[in-house]
């Protein structure tokens, strides 16, 4: 491939500024609005949200059916194809929105006995038909990342100005379905005028080709199924414990949950930056055993602080957000903070896979990671409820640590996970200790102060080689 081919390394640093700064204001929109609504809908109603916006993922992922990233494929690939894309994706997004409002109708029926919930899944459900129109994954392929990104700054701002105009009680929870579904039309709207006013594209969908059609659509499915397992995994345990209570505990976990995901996106962004690395190391020699052993060691500390952190301060971080009345959502998030130190560790698995060119591995973890999730849920979930589903999803992520790790290691290296995560598990072990023993005599705040001090003292102790080549890697890309 010739020097001309290449992404100017100036314009991919641009494009990952554009994007990051889009997804900050989007979180920061996104938690200015959900924070509002929990403190204005009370947990009860609050929940009902969180259960209909948790259904809709698995009616939203089938209208798109990884066409998304597919079409942003095809068209970084051959960019004269836009236009054609463009119609004809938009055209089957359409198609697969009619069938996917159409199933969600016949899930609503199993909501007889909760007619709120019902009314509000079906009238979120029509933010469906916006789909033709959301067109990120265009500019994506364009390499126009700020356009994507004021796409998604677009989406969850409308959602916040009409949620905090409209939604002053939780009689009016209503409202916050019409917001979704006005920030799905307005960012459509958006999308549509950019790609027709900037890149001279008008969605038409005269003169398709059906065998054309049928072409984009077995190719982009198994994208498709692949990000419906992974949400299986992440976002069942939220619809099955709505099935099982319509109490405050949904509300709780809804919240809980919504603050994992913020937190998590981190866990998504370091990953990003590794496995260009990976790639590169998968290769005879190339290293990525060693790679995979020293990102493995700092991040299992990061990982471990984070799970620490959080479970000593779950409760009073979810009140400060959502209010006193979801302060007991506090165990609930001090349960699914460990989630994160799992992901942490399970990703360099998971995306090690992928580096080497074994997606259908990784696919067929993620499959069983989700059934998992199904069955822990269910059976947890019946017998202690809320907690049980907050623990039901750390061990479906166990799973999904334990399982890519045995395909690594049988298919690629084995990379010596439990001896490197021996003196981090620990140290958090004696940060526990530490806490529970102090917390009597000194208080809460002292104690966790003492807690997280000490594990910190130790983590730094025990990474200090670590960290002094990555500050002195920084520095050196910002003399450059």
């Amino acid at each position: 491939m010739s020097a001309a081919t290449l992404v100017p390394a100036r314009r991919l640093a641009g494009n990952l500024l554009s994007l990051g700064a889009g997804e900050v204001a989007a979180k920061l929109l996104s938690i200015l609005a959900f924070t509002y609504l929990g403190r204005t809908l009370g947990p009860q109603a609050y929940g009902r949200m969180e259960f209909a916006m948790a259904a809709l993922v698995f009616f939203h992922l089938p209208a798109d059916l990884g066409l998304g990233l597919y079409g942003a494929r095809e068209i970084a690939r051959n960019r004269h194809e836009a236009s054609n894309l463009m119609a004809s994706i938009s055209a089957i997004r359409l198609g697969l929105a009619v069938l996917s409002y159409a199933a969600l109708l016949l899930f609503a029926l199993t909501l007889r006995d909760d007619p709120q919930t019902q009314i509000l899944l079906c009238t979120m459900g029509l933010s469906l038909f916006a789909a033709p129109g959301l067109l990120q994954w265009v500019f994506q392929g364009l390499d126009q990342m700020s356009w994507a990104a004021w796409a998604v700054t677009v989406r969850q701002g409308t959602f916040a100005v009409v949620a905090l105009l409209l939604v002053r009680s939780r009689e009016q929870l209503i409202w916050a379905a019409i917001a979704e579904c006005a920030a799905a039309a307005c960012t459509a709207v958006f999308c549509i005028w950019l790609a027709r006013h900037s890149l001279g594209l008008r969605l038409s969908f005269r003169g398709l080709d059906i065998s054309h059609l049928r072409h984009h659509l077995r190719t982009a499915a198994p994208i498709g199924f692949s990000e419906f397992a992974w949400a299986l995994l992440w976002h069942l345990p939220t619809v099955i414990l709505g099935f099982l209570t319509t109490g405050e505990a949904l509300g709780w976990y809804g919240a809980s949950h919504r603050c994992l995901t913020a937190i998590h996106s981190f866990v998504y962004l370091y990953f990003f930056n590794l496995i260009p690395s990976m790639a590169r190391a998968a290769v005879p020699g190339g290293g990525l055993s060693q790679l995979l052993s020293r990102s493995l060691s700092v991040a299992a500390w990061c990982g471990l602080l984070a799970g620490l952190g959080g479970a000593l301060l779950a409760g009073q971080f979810l009140s400060t957000l959502y209010g006193p009345r979801f302060a007991e959502g506090g165990r609930l998030l001090s349960i699914l903070v460990w989630v994160i130190p799992v992901a942490l560790v399970s990703g360099h698995f998971r995306y090690g896979l992928v580096a080497c060119g074994l997606e259908k591995q990784l696919f067929r973890s993620t499959v069983i990671a989700a059934a998992g999730s199904i069955v822990f849920s269910v059976v947890l979930g019946y017998w202690f409820g809320a907690e049980g589903v907050a623990a039901a999803l750390v061990l479906a992520n166990g799973l999904h640590l334990l399982v890519p790790y045995l395909l690594f290691r049988h298919r690629l290296a084995d990379v010596p996970v439990w001896r490197t995560l021996l003196w981090p598990v620990l140290a958090a072990g004696l940060a526990f200790s530490v806490y529970w023993m102090a917390v009597v005599s000194v208080g809460p705040w002292p104690a966790i102060a003492l807690a997280l001090s000490l594990f910190a003292a130790a983590g730094l102790w025990a990474q200090h080689r670590n960290l002094a080549e990555l500050w002195h890697g920084v520095r050196e890309a910002a003399a450059r």
